[in-house]
């Protein structure tokens, strides 16, 4: 599918991407073949590469979008502990794994609603190395219980990895990563890293337990407000926010499209409702029937199946 690039999207496309991860199931798969067919089809020509553990299966389900995206093997190193697949261990070595000088990473259960060039030109032209998705900003002293974190305690994340009370605790959602290639990003990554291999939270101690594993988030979190950076973006500088969560209930679907660049149904069975999946379905029905195809990659389906380290 060829799409014509304006020269400033040229420009871009030479040190930019998209970056996505599929592994451990075929659903994650199916997940990244409508991730990247929206993207082309809303009108993002640029580069895209996937990581997978399959791909030969990777490359048979985006061969009619294979385009301009890099299939690459994903070396078992990146993603399993101890034989176990650990999704945590994989997204906190990515810095490793940059394909770009700027990089968009996207989890894989997204779908574009709208051409992204203007969101990674619009984050390339910010002047930080790493920015991601905020849930908010806990200020020192705030209480024992902060629910935008949903991982831990505040008490628990100032002890374990030893914050200075005085900081405050960032809660990311790592949906959404942008990276830019130096320093900074790579000291953040590098630091989150060595918290989960050093000192991992006991699973007892977790709030809120996500396919029997470490969450990377809790690890950025902690990295964040270790090496004292604020990730968050100035959506001011942007045309639209970057993604859309169904716990923003109450948002018509028209709304959706014309505020957000991406729908993502993150979480497991029920976290995202059931109206916006069935909807985000129907959105890539009549997409694919516009041009003769059938939609068979259902997203209700996708869901039942996700956890990467679930057989």
């Amino acid at each position: 599918m060829e799409l014509e690039q304006t020269p400033k999207q040229k420009e871009a496309s030479q040190s930019s991407g998209v970056l996505l991860f599929a592994y451990g199931k075929q659903a994650y798969i199916e997940a990244a073949y409508n991730l990247i067919y929206t993207l082309r089809k809303y009108g993002y020509s640029g580069s895209i590469t996937i990581y997978t553990d399959n791909v030969e299966l990777c490359n048979r389900f985006i061969n009619e979008v294979a385009t301009g995206v890099k299939t690459k093997a994903l070396s078992e190193k990146y993603f399993k502990v101890d034989g176990k697949i650990e999704p945590c261990l994989l997204k906190l070595s990515m810095y490793d794994l940059l394909p770009y000088e700027n990089t968009l990473y996207l989890d894989v259960d997204t779908i574009a609603l709208n051409d992204i060039s203007g969101l990674i030109e619009s984050l390339m032209g910010l002047k930080h190395d790493f920015y991601t998705l905020m849930a908010g900003t806990y200020q020192p002293g705030s209480g024992k219980v902060w629910n935008e974190m949903v991982w831990a305690n505040p008490n628990d994340v100032y002890e374990q990895f030893g914050i200075s009370e005085r900081l405050p605790l960032y809660a990311i959602n790592s949906s959404l990563i942008f990276i830019k290639k130096g320093a900074i990003a790579k000291d953040i990554f590098k630091t989150a890293k060595k918290l989960f291999l050093k000192k991992p939270l006991p699973i007892n101690k977790l709030k809120f337990k996500w396919g029997g594993g470490q969450p990377d988030e809790l690890y950025f979190n902690a990295a964040l407000s270790l090496l004292e950076y604020n990730p968050e973006i100035d959506l001011t500088q942007l045309q639209r926010e970057p993604m859309f969560f169904s716990v923003k209930a109450g948002y018509t679907y028209d709304q959706i499209i014309k505020q957000y660049y991406l729908f993502t149904y993150y979480g497991g069975q029920g976290h995202t409702h059931n109206f916006y999946v069935d909807w985000a379905d129907r959105l890539l029905k009549k997409l694919k029937e516009s041009e003769g195809g059938r939609h068979i990659t259902f997203i209700r389906r996708i869901i039942m199946h996700k956890h990467a380290n679930k057989r």
